[in-house]
């Protein structure tokens, strides 16, 4: 698996969203290029402290009110 391929599935591996095939072809990828696993290990770190943050200070995620602006 090409690098660029690798970083397109991460996201939705991580997320849990690859198909088994997918999923399979990804994790022998991991295996092929274990320093790969710190970006799979530093994604799902990133994703759990946003959660966290989302859960604490949810108003840092609500979308900006522009109905008064033309």
């Amino acid at each position: 698996m090409e690098l660029a391929e690798f970083e397109g599935l991460m996201s939705d591996y991580v997320s849990g969203r690859l198909a088994a095939g997918a999923e399979a072809r990804f994790e022998e990828a991991l295996l092929a290029n274990p320093g790969w696993v710190e970006w799979v290990e530093a994604e799902q770190l990133l994703r759990a402290g946003v959660r966290q943050l989302a859960q604490q200070e949810p108003e840092l995620f609500e979308a900006p009110d522009l109905s008064h602006e033309t």
